[in-house]
């Protein structure tokens, strides 16, 4: 079972490269490389400065896959494996998408044919689903030294990263199932992603006073 996560995650790490060379025939010479917090184009480049982008989503993947070897060499049963994997796989579709979008829309600047894909509104979108999947991956967590609900009272008791994580998981799937569906019918630009940032700071909110409050009556308890 680890395997074909490992395996996954290499795939969605190694994939924006592999699709960046293979389209890079199809791209005119110079090509949309920067885009401002509204979506718009501010700088372009030569066609081939695109594969930075997925040079820096593999050199990503490796440092995160460091990571996760390092915390799960540090626990006796490693159970913190697949979660780690799966959180891990996730940023990397995110990055798979934002980078497809870019190859899309840089494939448009030569062509009349089709719309350019705002940049900022889909990050957004794509940003909400991976806040689902987190959120259903987070009671899953035993504690770790990379994810998790990590607020001093979580750390200092594990039956309060138990307690928080149970109920952490479901805000955090609420709160991007709301991102998604704002962020994809109804705003645009630099407001879908500011909105986005609102729901995680909601959610940060929700939790870190949750963990208190959990820390607190289990010393009243005892």
């Amino acid at each position: 079972m680890k395997s074909r996560y490992i395996k996954v995650y290499w795939v969605l790490a190694v994939l924006p490269l592999v699709v960046t060379l293979v389209a890079m025939p199809l791209f005119p010479e110079k090509v949309p490389m920067h885009y401002n917090a509204a979506g718009e184009i501010t700088r372009w480049g030569s066609k081939y400065e695109q594969l930075i982008f997925p040079v820096i989503i593999l050199a990503m993947a490796f440092l995160v896959k460091w990571m996760i070897k390092l915390t799960v060499k540090e626990e006796s049963d490693g159970s913190n494996m697949k979660a780690l994997l799966m959180v891990g796989a996730s940023t990397l579709m995110l990055f798979n998408g934002m980078n497809s979008i870019i190859l899309y829309n840089g494939y448009l600047s030569k062509t009349d044919i089709g719309t350019s894909i705002d940049l900022s509104k889909a990050t957004a979108s794509l940003l909400g689903i991976v806040l689902i999947i987190i959120g259903n991956v987070l009671p899953k967590c035993k504690q770790n030294a990379i994810i998790g609900i990590r607020t001093p009272w979580t750390l200092k008791d594990k039956n309060v990263w138990y307690k928080t994580h149970r109920v952490g998981g479901p805000v955090m799937m609420i709160g991007g199932i709301i991102s998604t569906v704002i962020t994809g019918i109804f705003l645009e630009g630099i407001v879908a992603q500011l909105f986005v940032v609102g729901i995680l700071i909601v959610v940060s909110l929700i939790l870190t006073i949750y963990s208190y409050r959990v820390y607190c009556d289990q010393r009243i308890k005892s």
